[in-house]
């Protein structure tokens, strides 16, 4: 496998086609995309997530259903509807969850299951909800 100048292998992973995943970065962009979206037959690969300066790759799974909570570096949860994350191609995404200066804004997305994310549940759960893009909050008793 040959790279541009400064190019680097962040992951290899086997995709379905018709599958969705939610990719995101540790700035906290994302943006939910199929399996076929990252698939190229060209011999020089395909860019597929827009990143600035000192961003890194942070997320790949599979898209969840219902909600999901973004946990921040510094500690904070957001949580709120995937659906709220859109469906594109390729690009930079929509913003997840906002950053304090200096911090890592996007460490973890966990999805919300049976009213638990993580070790997350009831009332310390309920009160990390808010909307997309938002600062988010640190959980009483701890985040994960």
């Amino acid at each position: 496998v040959e790279f541009q100048h400064g190019g680097k292998l962040s992951l290899a992973q086997t995709v379905q086609p018709e599958a969705q995943y939610l990719v995101a970065s540790d700035a906290g962009y994302g943006f939910r995309c199929r399996g076929e979206d990252l698939v190229s037959r060209g011999k020089a690969g395909k860019a597929f997530m827009s990143l600035g300066d000192g961003e890194q790759p942070a997320i790949f799974m599979p898209a969840p259903q219902g909600e999901v909570a973004c946990c921040s570096g510094d500690g904070r949860v957001l949580v709120f509807a995937a659906e709220d994350i859109k469906a594109l191609p390729k690009g930079k995404g929509v913003k997840l969850i906002e950053a304090n200066p200096g911090r890592t804004a996007l460490e973890a997305i966990l999805p919300v299951q049976d009213g638990q994310a993580g070790k997350l549940s009831g009332e310390r759960l309920a009160a990390c909800r808010g909307s997309r893009g938002s600062l988010g909050r640190k959980p009483r008793g701890g985040a994960r």
